[in-house]
């Protein structure tokens, strides 16, 4: 299974929870917040959530594609 990141938002319940499926799962993953990225760097996987009608955190993607929790787990 290739790296995964899950980009949250402060005080996110879904957040939260998918952080506790994923460590529960124990799949390794990195999280951060939206706000603490690099604005660029947001904007890219702001981006590309918005393009696959994503509209709620978090942003999970798995080597550069953005992808379902179910598909991880």
């Amino acid at each position: 299974m290739g790296k995964i990141l899950v980009i949250g938002a402060s005080n996110c319940g879904a957040c939260v929870m998918t952080k506790k499926k994923l460590s529960d799962a124990n799949i390794e993953f990195d999280y951060v917040v939206n706000s603490e990225m690099d604005e660029t760097e947001w904007k890219k996987y702001r981006r590309m959530a918005l393009a696959n009608g994503k509209m709620s955190m978090p942003i999970i993607v798995r080597d550069g594609v953005l992808v379902d929790l179910s598909e991880v787990i």
